[in-house]
């Protein structure tokens, strides 16, 4: 009776052990594929600045979406706005060194950029730049940015 007990115990214990390494495998091939979703989430987000393509802006953007650029804070609406007006225009952005960290439904995505022809009230901002973005997965499962950070890098 010990045996029958004992093998019962052993096999659900195995058992146990095989479905959460399943579970597990599965999370990391989740996180991978979030991981790679955010890094193309970048790169188009860098584009469509550069087109001023506001629907790819707002599908990409939280409604609450908030960041700073060398200082200067803006939100979603005036980011549009510039764009839309022609303040705001940005010849080429180039994305570099991504990183992602994903964390439940939270993202931060750093890198660099080196911005050419950017240009904001007639100022030129050219140059290369970190910066620091979050996001937050939709109940949809898709990523939208809620805050992005960017500032000069300085080469040492």
């Amino acid at each position: 009776m010990r045996r029958i007990i004992l093998a019962a115990f052993l096999i659900a214990a195995v058992s146990t052990l095989a479905m959460g390494q399943r579970g597990m495998g599965r999370h990391r091939v989740r996180q991978a594929d979030d991981k790679e979703e955010l890094g193309r989430l970048v790169r188009e987000w860098a584009d469509a600045v550069v087109r001023g393509d506001l629907q790819t802006l707002d599908r990409i953007e939280a409604d609450n979406f908030k960041g700073s650029f060398v200082g200067k804070k803006f939100d979603k609406r005036m980011l549009r706005e510039a764009l839309r007006s022609g303040v705001m225009k940005v010849a080429g952005w180039t994305i570099a060194d991504v990183k992602v960290i994903v964390s439940g439904n939270s993202a931060v995505v750093t890198g660099r950029s080196n911005l050419t022809g950017p240009v904001y009230m007639g100022q030129d901002f050219s140059g290369e730049y970190e910066w620091t973005d979050r996001f937050v997965r939709q109940k949809d499962g898709s990523w939208r940015a809620v805050s992005s950070h960017s500032k000069r890098f300085k080469k040492e």
